[in-house]
C-alpha cells in the first residue's frame, strides 16, 4: 500500500482506458445521407498487472501490499500509541521502529462492457452519433497478514510484562482487525474485500465531417462530448471500479485514409481530449506514500488532458473478409487538485500522468459487397478484436477481447 493512490487510480481508470472515447479507433469514412448504422460492441477485460512510472510491469496487488509498522498502526488506531510508549520504556526506540506485520494482496479485475451505438448520415459528408456504455465489473481481492521476522525476534526477547502489548499489536494487524478498523475508525464502507457492480458509463455524443474526398485520400474531422452519466469512484471503497470520470470531456480528432490498393488502405488519426474541471469528494493522504486516511475533503479536480494518435492497416483478403491491425498511443497529463481549506493535495496528483502503447487486432465478416450485388438484403458486419497493451507508464496491462456487430438501414 505504499503506492496505494496509484493503484486506486489504475482501478478507477480501467473503464476509460480499455473502452476509450469512441472518437478514436476510427477512419475517415462518413455515412451516406439518410443512412442509419447501429452497433453493439461487447468486450471482456482482464487485468492483474500494470506498468509503473518507469514502465516496469508488476502485479496490481504489489501496490496494495504493506509493511505495517508502529507509526502507521498508531495513526490508524490512536490507542496503540500507549503500547508504543510502553515498548520504548523497555528499550528506547523499540516501539517507534518496529515493523509488526506484512499484508500481502492479490488483485484481479474483470470488466464486461457493452457499448450501444447509433449513427446517422445528415449529408454524404456529415454524420452524427451517440454511444451509451453499460458495464459490469468485479475486483477479486485476496489478502493475508504475516508477522515480520523482526517482530518475532522482538517478541522472543521481550520481558513477559511486555509480551501482551506486542501480541495486541499483532492482533491489530490481522486482515480481520484491519477491515474492522477501516470501517469503524476511518469510515470506509468496506475493507480489504472484493467488490462488484453494474452500471452505465459516460454517454458520448459526436459528429464527423468529411472535408476532403479525392482518391486515393480522404480526410475527416470528428468532435464530441462525453457526459458524466457513469458511476464515479467511491472514495470510501478501496477496490471499486469507476464507470465514468465525473466531468465533461471534449474530444477533437482528425482522420486521414490512404487507399493504396483496392483491398488495402491505411488510416491515421490524431486527437486531443480536454477533460474539464469538476468538484468531488476525495480521501486525502496524511501519511507519506499511504492513501488510507481518515481525511475526506471536497476538492476541485482538473484531470489531465489526453493526446492520442494511431495508425491502422486494413486489408480485405477476400470479398467478405476484412482484417486490420492498429497501433495506438495515448498520453495523459498530470491531474491537478486544489481546495480543501489548506489541506495538502500534492500526494493525490502523484503518478496521475500516464502513457500507453497498445496494438489492436481485428478480423471480421461483411456482407456489404453481397448487398451491393443484390445477393443479400440486410447489410451486416461482424468483427472480433483483441487489445494488447505492450508498453506504458502508470497504466494497467488490461487484456481485452470482444465482438462487434454492425447493421445499416
Amino acid at each position: 500500500m505504499t503506492n496505494n493512490n496509484f493503484a486506486k487510480l489504475i482501478l478507477c481508470s480501467l473503464m476509460l482506458t480499455t473502452t476509450g472515447l469512441e472518437l478514436r479507433a476510427d477512419d475517415a469514412a462518413t455515412l451516406p445521407k439518410g443512412l442509419w448504422r447501429v452497433r453493439w460492441a461487447g468486450a471482456f477485460t482482464y487485468v492483474t498487472d500494470r506498468f509503473d512510472s518507469s514502465g516496469t510491469s508488476s502485479s496490481l496487488g504489489d501496490d496494495y501490499s504493506l509493511t505495517i509498522g508502529t507509526s502507521f498502526l498508531s495513526a490508524l488506531k490512536p490507542q496503540v500509541k500507549e503500547l508504543v510508549k510502553n515498548l520504548n520504556a523497555v528499550q528506547p526506540g523499540l516501539g517507534d521502529n518496529l515493523n509488526i506485520a506484512e499484508i500481502n494482496m492479490e488483485i484481479e479485475t474483470n470488466i464486461i462492457s457493452n457499448r450501444f451505438v447509433v449513427e446517422y448520415g445528415i449529408t454524404d459528408r456529415l454524420s452524427v452519433g451517440a454511444i451509451l456504455p453499460v458495464a459490469t465489473a468485479t475486483t477479486q481481492v485476496t489478502a493475508n497478514s504475516q508477522s515480520t521476522a523482526d517482530f518475532q525476534t522482538a517478541l522472543a526477547a521481550a520481558p513477559d510484562a511486555i509480551k501482551p502489548a506486542l501480541m495486541a499489536m499483532a492482533q491489530a494487524t490481522s486482515v480481520e482487525a484491519m477491515n474492522q478498523s477501516l470501517r469503524q475508525d476511518l469510515g470506509y464502507d468496506s475493507g480489504l474485500e472484493s467488490w462488484s457492480g453494474t452500471g452505465l458509463g459516460d454517454l458520448e455524443l459526436g459528429a464527423k465531417y468529411n472535408y476532403l474526398k479525392t482518391h486515393p485520400f480522404q480526410l475527416s474531422f470528428k468532435a464530441g462530448v462525453r457526459l458524466p452519466t457513469g458511476r464515479t469512484d467511491d472514495p470510501n471503497n478501496l477496490f471499486d471500479v469507476a464507470f465514468g470520470d465525473g466531468q465533461y470531456d471534449l474530444g477533437f480528432y482528425n482522420y486521414a485514409d490512404y487507399h493504396l490498393l483496392g483491398n488495402l488502405y491505411f488510416s491515421w488519426e490524431a486527437g486531443y481530449t480536454v477533460q474539464l474541471p469538476h468538484t468531488s469528494s476525495y480521501r486525502v493522504p496524511v501519511i507519506q506514500g499511504v492513501s488510507i486516511t481518515p481525511v475526506t475533503a471536497q476538492l476541485d479536480h482538473k484531470p489531465g488532458d489526453i493526446v492520442e494518435t494511431g495508425v491502422e492497416a486494413n486489408y480485405d483478403p477476400f470479398r467478405t473478409i476484412k482484417a486490420a491491425v492498429r497501433y495506438q498511443f495515448r498520453q495523459k497529463f498530470e491531474d491537478k487538485f486544489s481546495g480543501g481549506n489548506g489541506i495538502s493535495t500534492s500526494a493525490l496528483a502523484e503518478n496521475t500522468d500516464s502513457q500507453l502503447h497498445q496494438a489492436i487486432f481485428t478480423i471480421g465478416y461483411t456482407n456489404i459487397p453481397l448487398v451491393k450485388a443484390k445477393e443479400a438484403s440486410l447489410p451486416l458486419e461482424v468483427l472480433v478484436f483483441y487489445q494488447w497493451p505492450f508498453a506504458g507508464e502508470n497504466n494497467s496491462q488490461a487484456q481485452t477481447t470482444g465482438i462487434q456487430l454492425k447493421s445499416y438501414f
